[in-house]
């Protein structure tokens, strides 16, 4: 009987496709190497950035002088306006990063670049979610990494909040147009306004999603919007409250009239939109213009000009009319709150400004590369990487003017030679640097330009005092309390300056008046402390070292001198108390006195 051969084994065409399919399914997609790659050359483009310093124009008020970011004060952060704005939740981060590293500004810079690489794979994540090609998110994600104009946000350690809100904002939105997780969006986007109020046009974000998915709004989704809304109107009060207090916004309001504004509005949208493609002579101040005869400039009349070739453009080419509609509503909508139509703020147009803006315009970019042939396109991605290498040579560059104080200044000044306040804060860094006679140079010349400025004259007063030159220290804080007679650390200057002349009775009337004019200005009351300590008068000087302790200001310094004051006073027992307490702040001469006297 023949044996019966065994079957071979054999594998069918449907196994063969599930493993390939499975196989498929394992890999990486190309388009995340090619996303990959443009998030690591944008890292090695802005690395040079990491080691910038501090620059003296905000990041000095904001980060490295704010006693709340200083002292970790939460309370305070979350409950008071500053800077003439409610952000919170960017002075929290400036505060915990400050509490980690110290004045060290690296990690500022660090955490922005990585927020940006961050901000980069939402975008590519969010119009993939659209239904978008691969190349078509990775056009408008490489070009929102690269652009010269976003160096601002990214290199300017007070600009993280610029990073930080688009991060939660366009998270959020991710998070809608994925329909889940519908308690983070509201989440996210409550944390986005609390780091930048600019946030609160994310609602009719969300609707222009919707009508562009979907060609036409329907009242479900308007309904849809109203709690978002409501949280927006409420941190618009707070805003407009903020802003209102300003000085700035009164200025601004009484030198340009709503129609003056209106016309702003329209130069910022056509300022921005000529950068796209012209991103030179950046700078990061860009002032008010000078109105002559109550006149403009030329060009901003002339602005409107380009807002009405966008609109006749949207209804020429029907056929893309709802492309043109969503890049423009999307710029337009998040440049409104920036464009000065609501004045606030030293600067007409800011290269940060267009950070989220952009991504409207950059949606324009890869939609005219969609509607090309394949052939067309080859030559279109060429195209688009050769202008992506050209905005990379210019972000290099102008990440470099973002180093210190001076470079920053330098730039300013390059492009407004006739600008005093450039003169003014440059002269500030180069006291700050030690090189204060170079520093004279420019309070003279920033007063030759303005001689109605008495920050002007302080400064330079301030000058002659680290010159050691007090006299004329003294005549030059006497200019600027002419100017400005109701300001207390003037006359806190000039006290100081008058105290090293031995001419202390003149000095403690100023002293006295600084207190006088701002009960809140804590130095004047170490230096009334001191008189009356000088002058046997303890209980007096108790009084205003007091004032010292409570508001955290040289508390080891006046906790050691109440405690002498009371052992003077024959109060040994809490003598040694304060010289415990003035210790444990670091204050070295204490456990002298703690081993000599209360042992």
């Amino acid at each position: 009987m023949a044996k019966r051969q065994p079957k071979a084994i054999t594998t069918s065409k449907k196994t063969k496709k599930k493993k390939i399919a499975k196989k498929q399914e394992t890999s990486i997609p190309t388009h995340w190497y090619w996303l990959g790659g443009i998030l690591l050359f944008t890292f090695l483009l802005y690395n040079s950035s990491i080691q910038n310093d501090f620059v003296n124009w905000d990041d000095d008020s904001n980060i490295v002088n704010n006693p709340y970011v200083r002292n970790f004060d939460v309370i305070t952060i979350f409950t008071e306006t500053y800077s003439n704005a409610y952000r919170p939740l960017t002075f929290l981060s400036f505060s915990v990063l400050y509490q980690l590293f110290g004045a060290n500004a690296a990690p500022f810079h660090l955490v922005s670049l990585l927020l940006h690489l961050f901000n980069v794979v939402l975008i590519f994540k969010i119009f993939k979610t659209l239904g978008k090609t691969d190349n078509f998110a990775l056009i408008i994600a490489g070009l929102f990494a690269i652009h010269p104009m976003a160096v601002e946000a990214i290199s300017w350690a007070s600009a993280l909040n610029d990073v930080m809100y688009v991060a939660f904002f366009m998270g959020a939105a991710l998070l809608y147009l994925q329909e889940k997780k519908k308690m983070w969006i509201y989440v996210l986007f409550v944390l986005s306004l609390l780091t930048k109020p600019s946030a609160i046009v994310f609602p009719f974000v969300l609707l222009l999603f919707d009508w562009y998915k979907t060609g036409k709004l329907e009242q479900k989704q308007l309904i849809q919007k109203l709690p978002l809304v409501a949280i927006a109107v409420l941190f618009a009060v707070v805003s407009v409250l903020a802003r209102n207090n300003s000085a700035e916004v009164s200025q601004l309001s009484a030198d340009y009239s709503f129609v003056d504004r209106v016309f702003f509005a329209f130069y910022g949208m056509a300022y921005y939109g000529v950068k796209l493609f012209a991103p030179f002579n950046l700078s990061a101040i860009h002032y008010f213009p000078e109105k002559v005869n109550g006149a403009l400039p030329t060009m901003y009349y002339l602005a409107p000009i380009l807002s009405g070739v966008a609109i006749l453009a949207a209804v020429y080419f029907k056929n893309h009319r709802k492309a043109i509609i969503f890049g423009l509503a999307f710029y337009v909508i998040n440049l409104a709150l920036v464009v000065q139509l609501i004045p606030f703020g030293r600067a007409v147009v800011a290269e940060r400004y267009a950070y989220l803006p952009y991504i409207g315009l950059f949606f324009l970019i890869a939609y005219i590369y969609s509607l090309l042939k394949k052939d067309l396109q080859t030559y279109f991605l060429y195209a688009t990487i050769g202008l992506g290498v050209f905005f990379s040579i210019l972000t290099f560059n102008r990440t470099q003017v973002w180093n210190n104080g001076l470079t920053l200044f330098d730039n300013i000044i390059e492009h407004y030679p006739n600008s005093a306040m450039s003169y003014y804060n440059r002269g500030n860094e180069y006291n700050r640097q030690g090189q204060s006679l170079l520093a004279m140079e420019d309070f003279d010349k920033a007063i030759s330009l303005n001689d109605k400025s008495a920050s002007f004259y302080n400064n330079k007063a301030n000058t002659y005092t680290l010159l050691n030159q007090h006299e004329f220290s003294v005549e030059w804080y006497n200019k600027a309390i002419s100017l400005e007679p109701n300001t207390a650390n003037f006359y806190q200057n000039r006290g100081l300056a008058l105290k090293t002349l031995k001419r202390m009775d003149e000095a403690v009337k100023d002293f006295h008046k600084a207190v006088e004019l701002d009960e809140s200005y804590t130095p004047p009351y170490l230096q009334l402390g001191d008189y009356y300590f000088n002058s046997g008068k303890y209980n007096d000087a108790r009084r205003f070292y007091t004032r010292c302790i409570n508001d955290n200001y040289e508390a080891g310094y006046a906790n050691f001198y109440i405690g002498v004051a009371d052992y003077n006073l024959g109060s040994k027992e809490t003598a040694c108390e304060y010289w415990e307490k003035a210790r444990q702040l670091g204050y070295a001469q204490s456990s002298k006195m703690i081993d000599e006297r209360c042992r």
